[in-house]
């Protein structure tokens, strides 16, 4: 049985992301939606502000989805 479209819900993006890559798991690259302009996401860190982000992963297993960061934070 193989997990898809599985959402992980963090509090610390970043910190969760650099785990996983050390654990050997495939992680994208994080991005940021500004829920005012519904639909744009922005490649790169940096987002400040009421934003949502995401960061997708996989692993050896076939298992994939996306990590969450609820709420924002201030950089």
């Amino acid at each position: 049985m193989w997990l898809r479209n599985v959402y992980l819900v963090v509090t610390d993006l970043e910190a969760v992301r650099n785990i996983l890559l050390q654990r050997g798991v495939k992680v994208g690259a994080i991005r940021h939606k500004t829920p005012s302009m519904p639909g744009t996401e922005v490649s790169h860190p940096g987002a400040t502000g009421n934003h949502a982000s995401f960061a997708d992963f996989s692993d050896p297993d076939g298992n994939s989805g996306a990590l969450r960061e609820r709420g924002c934070r201030n950089m």
